[in-house]
């Protein structure tokens, strides 16, 4: 046998073998995300007008709609659809749409990995940032809270972002025209998920200028990538055909005018820039918190992450590494070109969430440069014991800043969902889906529900699992509950309701319901001249 081939063959046995290490590795990552994930998936945060988008879901699962775009014109019907297909698998369930991002947020870990190993430099190098950038992507209070969590499309933004910018660099690096060409396609099932995808393009552009020579002999690939992009946002474009471009329109509806805040143009760009790039740091640094909060900047989870971050540009603006910063530069600009309303972090870092892996990205190559400069100086082992320390510190403090988050919301009824949940248990297991439930109006108030969304997540839930309701002022609507002993209503009351609601009703509490002092109740109405059951 020849040497040289016992040789090689040795190679590649190594290789495989390094190669199913680091898949178990990134593995393992993505499991313990999912296990990070898991608790409290529906208590904490509350729902938000997330439930608009699952019910688009809900109603394409029932054969009720095929539409081309989501919940707004600017948002594709891609993720309407993967509800669609959850539902399909999982049943008829409220928590189907969060169970469908926290699986996207904990499979954004293997792009965010791809992408590190990519930029992190060769050999050991690359595979080292390419872990502890999923490390940090991993154990994020930010994306665990709102990526992970919100149902919304737009969390399903970073990852393909991320993929593309893998695939974009992998493209360069190797001069890969199939890399090109599925960027392209990553890229387009980014905007897919919304708008807000397009942020990064104007620094995509310029780094594909910067490459233009290497690039010279691909523009059939080029043309493959624009060509996959566009098939795959084919369904929003048809719907603009139709509609006479309402996507541009609603977008610069809402730009001018956001919930009431302006919110686009160049008067007051740099004021929310300095805003975003306060948000940003906050965010990357698992500052997840529903006020804003200035001097949070200061916190040592914040300033070592931010700091990290910064460093981790600037290695790479050394190596003549453009792509994450322009991408990163791109998408700052242009998100606080376009959109006011980016704190707090709980909910809105989601406008600006595809930039959260470029940060943690930047955080690893900073950490693996300075890996490298203690081992030039005290060994392999000392740098090793370093940045192993330091990653377990950062994903330690945004663990922290995570629980200290869910502590303080499950403590706090009126910003958790527990009570919601348990008053429609009590009701779907106390009767039957075609007997009707009736909601009481004043679960808008905020003493019910701090988002004043009471209402419409108890309709919510009750749609998903198939019960009929009405909605009922039951100060002064009668209930149909008929005077025999065993006629009676299901109802659900706001707290405050009670009171004049056991005025005109006998009301027995539904086993399970959350009890005494609980801002939403369950109970069962019976005509106060009925005799008792």
């Amino acid at each position: 046998m020849p040497r040289g081939d016992a040789g090689e063959r040795r190679r590649l046995k190594g290789h495989r073998r390094g190669a199913l290490l680091t898949a178990a590795v990134v593995g393992a990552i993505v499991v313990g995300a999912v296990i990070d994930r898991l608790p409290d998936l529906m208590l904490v945060p509350r729902l938000t007008d997330e439930t608009q988008e699952v019910l688009i879901g809900l109603q394409i699962a029932r054969g009720q709609a095929l539409p081309l775009v989501g919940v707004d014109t600017y948002i594709g019907a891609m993720f309407s659809y993967l509800l669609a297909g959850a539902f399909a698998v999982l049943g008829p369930r409220p928590e189907t749409g969060r169970l469908l991002v926290l699986g996207f947020g904990a499979l954004g870990v293997v792009p965010t990995f791809l992408l590190g190993r990519s930029v992190g430099g060769p050999g050991g190098r690359g595979q080292v940032a390419g872990i502890l950038a999923a490390l940090l992507l991993a154990g994020s209070a930010t994306d665990i809270l709102v990526t992970s969590r919100l149902a919304y499309s737009n969390s399903l933004t970073p990852i393909f972002t991320t993929t593309g910018l893998w695939l974009l660099d992998r493209a360069v690096r190797r001069s890969s025209g199939p890399s090109l060409a599925l960027s392209g396609l990553a890229f387009g099932l980014a905007l897919q998920t919304h708008a807000a995808a397009l942020a990064v393009w104007p620094g995509l552009a310029v780094y594909l200028l910067l490459h233009r020579r290497l690039l010279a002999g691909r523009w059939r690939w080029l043309l493959a990538a624009a060509g996959l992009g566009v098939l795959a946002v084919a369904n929003v474009l048809a719907f603009n055909v139709i509609h006479g471009g309402a996507t541009l329109n609603e977008i610069l509806f809402r730009s001018s005018d956001y919930g009431g805040a302006p919110s686009a143009g160049l008067g007051g760009w740099a004021d929310r820039l300095a805003v975003l790039l306060r948000a940003y740091g906050l965010a990357l640094g698992g500052r997840v918190s529903e006020y804003v909060e200035p001097s949070a900047l200061l916190t040592l989870p914040v300033l070592a992450y931010a700091g990290l971050a910064v460093g981790g540009l600037v290695v790479l603006a050394r190596r003549r590494e453009w792509l994450l910063p322009l991408a990163l530069l791109s998408g700052l600009l242009v998100i606080s070109l376009l959109n006011a309303r980016l704190e707090p972090v709980m909910a809105r870092s989601r406008h600006y969430a595809q930039l959260l892996p470029i940060g943690f990205v930047t955080i690893a190559v900073a950490l693996t440069a300075l890996g490298g400069w203690l081992a030039r100086r005290a060994g392999p082992a000392v740098a090793v014991a370093s940045i192993a320390s330091a990653a377990v510190l950062l994903v330690t403090l945004s663990q922290v800043e995570l629980y200290a988050y869910l502590a303080d919301r499950l403590d706090r009824p009126e910003k958790n969902n527990r009570a919601l949940i348990e008053a429609v248990d009590a009701v779907i297991h106390d009767g039957q889906l075609d007997d009707r439930v009736y909601l009481d109006d004043q679960l808008t108030s905020g003493d019910t529900n701090s988002n004043r969304r009471g209402l419409r997540d108890v309709q919510f839930m009750l749609t998903v699992l198939g019960q009929e309701y009405d909605d009922v002022n039951v100060a002064q609507q009668p209930l149909p509950v008929g005077r025999s002993a065993g006629a009676s209503r299901r109802v659900v009351l706001s707290e405050e309701s009670v009171g004049a609601a056991a005025a005109r009703y006998r009301l027995v509490p539904l086993p399970g319901e959350p009890g005494d002092g609980a801002r939403i109740r369950a109970f069962r109405a019976y005509s106060l001249d009925a005799a008792s059951p």
